[in-house]
């Protein structure tokens, strides 16, 4: 989880849902003191701590900018459209519910 929140933010946030407790689902949280989310080196970095190779993390958005700066920094990308029908051109796979999500 890479979000402009904080960690602490982001915890708390996953275990009080509808559906539970999610906390147990992601193994790591990022916030912005990893860096800007528009910037690639950010990716890098949590990629390095995750330890993982880029190749290996799929980065999901609704915020293109954040999309190519993973997507530079080697990660796989998937643009999550809220309020339109997915684009098969957009530069990043695009999903309209998580069910879409393909790896490949």
């Amino acid at each position: 989880m890479y979000s402009s929140g904080s960690v602490y933010a982001q915890k708390l946030l996953f275990a009080h849902t509808e559906a539970g407790d999610l906390t147990s689902l992601f193994s790591h949280y990022f916030d912005t003191n990893i860096g800007a989310k528009i910037d690639s080196n950010s990716y890098t970095q949590i990629a390095k701590a995750m330890g993982l190779p880029g190749n290996e993390i799929l980065f999901l958005s609704d915020i293109k900018a954040e999309l190519d700066a993973a997507k530079q920094a080697g990660l796989h990308t998937c643009w999550l459209v809220r309020d339109a029908s997915p684009d098969p051109q957009a530069q990043h796979t695009q999903v309209s519910q998580f069910g879409d999500i393909r790896l490949s």
